[in-house]
């Protein structure tokens, strides 16, 4: 494997006659090579598609273009892949005797030159490409895969292949790792009608490097991922309020009321009449992640050139100038047979920890593309798998004492409670026809279940005792310290069946939160267009969302089980929301602000 030399603009000039020496010595020239094609020059400029045009200002949405971090743009190897005009393999010789048959693509290492910084995306990027094909044709056009070692094994064959194959085959869950940063690959757009992916380069390709060097060709690329970050506008005030809606506790983690709760409160002597009593209910973020991300990507963008304006909701959602468009098809998601298992990925409660606080993270998540194919017309609901930012959360409750303790806020029947416990007294009153025996020396004694005998259970997606049961619903069974149970039938008492007694109570489905008082919101993540168009909503690659929080109502989704994944949804009888403002921009990067309101 030859390496070539990329290196900024800056220093082009004084790395210019390195590049081309070291390219020369590299080739033997003429048809020498295998007694095949001629030898040939093709130089390459790699950039990102962030650069504004020179030809003109532009600015999309509210946003503007963001320069990627060096670790976000950095290059470390390219493979071009080469096309004849009808778009079957352009067959280069085979110098690799590790490789069987002959391919379509020159996989090159990026070399630091002198004292040159990490080469980007970001600044351009020269080298000379050399060319030996199997015949004396020249190539006709060139996609560039950057950082390829990153992908799975599978996602690029070993071997050749077509334009069509790479465009519409190329499909994987990896783009971006630490090591190596961000596959990025050609800018796809609409020009005239026409899907523009592959940059023709049959112009510029010649017979020596110094030729080459005066005519390169500009490949425009972008990165597969897009970027999601998340902050807590610290100074939101809700309306009519003077007093910012937000505040921080004594560990510093934001948190923000989000409602009350009346405390019942029963005296042991049943003829005293019961208090009850009003508190205000906190939600103390504990941290951020996305939910619904899709889980696979194609190398090469997918977009419809008959996509217009007035059908996404932005204008332009395509710019020639600008070597791109903002808007794009993404992997769909099946449940397995044809193109393989692709469900929404979604994070456990207990690993939305990334901080959330008054400025951007300098931790943000990298996501794959994810765009509907018609306008979502609920989108707070959980009828749908647009990527969504969440929030975890921890209720509390500030007492007479002024004292802060966890809220195990729980529904059930349509009623709130406050913990566990009294939703299992509610429920042991539908089963008082059950009984424990205690045998004493008197003889044996029946008592009721009661409310210690009973336990919450999450139950797994897709068995049989899940249907009906919402994910964030719990069902009632028996503790695993119930012995047997009986029923009276006259004057004799029989065993019940604790299969019988389990089958009732899992009718018996209860939102309870864990004794921290676990929950969770969310927001749907927001593009470029408007309000009840295509493109409102959804994750292009190349884009960067900016997700500022700015309100949060209601007490969540509960969480029982801070090990199970997450399935977003709003409950149907809570009043919760989130409100946020989302900004996207150019890395592209997006920016929004949500109010996590699900009453809305």
């Amino acid at each position: 494997m030859k390496n070539f030399t990329m290196f900024s603009s800056v220093l082009a000039s004084a790395l210019m006659l390195t590049v081309a020496s070291c390219s020369s010595d590299d080739v033997t020239g003429g048809d020498a090579q295998n007694g095949k094609g001629a030898t040939s020059y093709l130089a390459v400029n790699i950039e990102n598609v962030g650069s504004a045009p020179a030809s003109r200002a532009y600015d999309q949405g509210n946003g503007t273009y963001e320069d990627g971090t060096d670790a976000e743009s950095k290059i470390n190897k390219v493979r071009f892949y080469f096309f004849n005009g009808d778009g079957t393999p352009y067959l280069l010789v085979n110098n690799d005797a590790t490789q069987q048959t002959s391919v379509n693509y020159l996989e090159q290492t990026v070399e630091k030159v002198g004292d040159d910084h990490d080469h980007t995306a970001e600044t351009k990027t020269k080298a000379v490409l050399v060319l030996n094909g199997e015949t004396k044709a020249i190539p006709a056009s060139v996609i560039a895969v950057i950082n390829p070692e990153v992908l799975d094994n599978t996602t690029l064959h070993s071997g050749t292949m077509t334009l069509s194959e790479l465009r519409t085959s190329a499909i994987g869950s990896k783009f971006y790792d630490t090591t190596h940063g961000f596959v990025m690959s050609n800018s796809v757009y609409e020009s005239a009608g026409q899907d523009v992916c592959s940059t023709p380069v049959a112009n510029n390709v010649f017979a020596s490097s110094d030729a080459a060097l005066k005519k390169p060709v500009d490949i425009y690329v972008e990165r597969v991922n897009a970027k999601v970050n998340a902050k807590i506008d610290a100074d939101y005030v809700r309306t009519n309020e003077t007093e910012k809606a937000w505040s921080k506790n004594a560990e510093g983690k934001y948190q923000i009321n989000v409602g009350n709760i009346d405390v019942t409160t029963y005296a042991e002597n049943t003829n005293v009449t019961p208090t009850t009593k009003t508190y205000p209910v906190y939600a103390v973020v504990q941290g951020w992640q996305v939910a619904d991300a899709n889980g696979k990507a194609e190398v090469c963008k997918q977009i419809n050139t008959a996509w217009y304006a007035g059908e996404l909701g932005f204008s332009p959602w395509t710019t020639s100038d600008y070597h791109r468009c903002f808007w794009s098809k993404s992997v769909p998601f099946t449940s397995g047979a044809q193109g393989g298992v692709n469900q929404p990925v979604n994070p456990k409660f207990e690993n939305i920890k990334l901080s959330l606080s008054g400025d951007f993270s300098t931790t943000p998540v990298y996501t794959l593309p994810n765009t509907p194919t018609e306008v979502i017309a609920n989108p707070t609901t959980s009828l749908n798998t647009l990527t969504k930012l969440i929030v975890a959360a921890k209720l509390v409750y500030k007492d007479n004492n002024g004292d802060y303790k966890p809220a195990q806020i729980c529904q059930y029947r349509g009623l709130t409670y406050l913990g566990e416990e009294a939703v299992k007294k509610q429920i042991v009153g539908g089963f008082a026809r059950y009984f424990k025996k205690t045998t004493t020396e008197s003889g044996d004694v029946y008592k009721s279940i009661e409310a210690s005998d009973i336990a919450f259970k999450t139950v797994v997606p897709g068995s049989p005792e899940s249907s009906g049961v919402k994910n964030y619903e719990v069902v009632a069974t028996l503790a695993s310290t119930v012995g047997d149970l009986y029923v009276k039938n006259g004057d004799a008492w029989t065993i019940a069946s604790k299969d019988d007694v389990n089958a009732a109570l899992a009718k018996e489905t209860a939102q309870v939160r864990s004794t921290d008082g676990a929950t969770y919101y969310y927001t749907p993540i927001k593009h470029l267009g408007e309000a009840g168009k295509l493109g409102e909503y959804g994750i292009v690659r190349n884009h960067s969302y900016q997700v500022t929080i700015q309100n949060i109502k209601g007490f969540g989704t509960p969480v029982y089980d801070p090990k199970k994944e997450i399935d977003p949804m709003i409950p149907s009888d809570e009043n919760t929301y989130l409100a946020a403002s989302i900004k996207v921009l150019s890395w592209r990067v997006v920016s929004s602000k949500v109010d996590l309101d699900q009453t809305k």
